[in-house]
């Protein structure tokens, strides 16, 4: 069979398919992403990086950013690395050298280090966000996807037993980590006002737990006692830090805009936590708790101040104050000689209002005596709630694990660790 000759209206619609067929795989091209992860090496930083290195749908450049070198065990392959704080102008440097499209901002400090000021956390809570929104403006960045948390809603007593993304954001003061996700979320919706081109995904999380994870709420878990108050059931929800990194990833890989709380079906009390761990539970009022916390807090200070010279005398100052009075006497200098004496007063005040089985809550505070002060009980007895139901709706994601599933698996992990 003969070959047909190839005319003008062929030759014109063999090069119209070419075209198309180019404008499409340019298209495609301009559709891949490139992806910066700021505190990329934290704890879910890494969990993130390792999951986006597995699959890069979408993506085509992924840049992990942290003030910190990653550890050489940690390192993707196919990853840029980049050293750099979130304050600097280096962060707007970067999203311009790299024509970063999409951010995803999980820098923040939860567990501030010992010895640090309340300026540090923030500098980097706050101000950090602050510099990276302007980034993302001065360079034309398409999405930003913030991790928020839970304790954005605050803690109080007229909190919605079930809160939504609807309710109000009132992060108290005196907890800063919680006031300063409060101070990023006003700012980020003020940016949707002014910036509306800059898509935005707010995640708040509940207590996230996994595989090795040790923070302020797993430090509750870790003791002899667990601690419950009169009259509060302290409620919580946890998310799986698989479930957070698999929300994160669907945000970036698609078309999707809003805020979502990130928590499992159900809650425990610390109650049933108690049961779990196999552990005594304890429960006192709120009122004890408030003058036990205020007391050991100011132990901790002076424990602090005197460790070099008396470094094991912080446990028979809490079963005895007068025995150490007698001994610290002797070899202290006078000037704190009346902090001695107000232990001596606190141990006669305690003597009069503590009730007998008071002896093992003095075992939990005495076991490396947590940082706790009194407004730590506003903490324990109103804890956020968070519904998860915008997620499965509108979000299209159902948690893996439930919050009782993520608590017992992060237990069996630290068995086996």
């Amino acid at each position: 069979m003969r070959n047909r000759p190839v005319n003008e209206t062929d030759q014109q619609a063999s090069g119209e398919k070419h075209m198309s067929a180019q404008k499409q795989e340019k298209a495609s091209e301009t559709q891949m992403k490139t992806v910066l992860v700021t505190g990329a090496s934290g704890y879910l930083g890494k969990h993130l990086i390792h999951a986006l290195a597995r699959d890069r749908d979408g993506i085509k450049d992924i840049i992990a950013a942290d003030i910190r070198e990653p550890s050489p065990e940690t390192r993707e392959k196919g990853i840029t690395y980049l050293k750099a704080d979130v304050r600097s102008l280096e962060m707007n440097r970067i999203i311009k050298a790299h024509s970063v499209d999409t951010i995803v901002h999980l820098a923040t400090i939860v567990t501030p280090p010992k010895g640090s000021s309340h300026d540090l956390t923030y500098s980097v809570d706050v101000i950090g966000t602050q510099n990276i929104l302007n980034a993302c403006v001065q360079n034309h960045v398409k999405k930003i996807i913030v991790t928020s948390s839970g304790a954005a809603y605050g803690y109080y007593a007229d909190n919605a037993p079930l809160l939504t993304e609807d309710d109000p954001i009132r992060g108290n003061k005196e907890f800063p980590y919680s006031y300063h996700k409060r101070l990023v979320e006003e700012m980020l919706a003020e940016y949707r006002t002014q910036y509306p081109q800059l898509k935005q995904i707010i995640f708040r999380p509940g207590t996230i737990l996994g595989e090795n994870v040790s923070n302020q709420i797993t430090n509750l878990f870790e003791k002899k006692i667990v601690i419950g108050i009169k009259g509060s059931d302290s409620p919580f929800v946890f998310i799986w830090d698989q479930d957070v990194v698999n929300c994160i990833k669907k945000g970036i890989q698609e078309d999707r805009t809003g805020i979502y709380n990130l928590a499992g079906d159900g809650t425990l009390t610390m109650k049933q936590i108690a049961g779990i761990l196999e552990k005594r539970y304890v429960e006192v009022s709120d009122t004890l708790l408030e003058k036990l916390f205020g007391l050991f807090h100011k132990i901790k200070g002076f424990q602090s101040g005197i460790k070099k010279s008396i470094p094991s005398i912080i446990g028979p100052v809490i079963m005895n104050f007068q025995l150490v009075q007698d001994m610290l006497t002797g070899i202290l200098p006078r000037s704190v000689h009346p902090l001695v004496e107000k232990l001596h007063k606190a141990q006669n005040h305690l003597g009069r209002i503590l009730p007998e089985n008071i002896g093992p809550l003095f075992e939990l505070l005495d076991d490396n005596l947590p940082p706790y002060g009194p407004e730590q009980v506003v903490f324990l007895k109103y804890r956020p709630v968070l519904s998860n139901q915008k997620l499965k709706d509108e979000f299209g994601y159902t948690p893996l694990k439930t919050s009782e599933d993520v608590f017992r698996f992060y237990l069996d992990t630290r068995k086996t660790a």
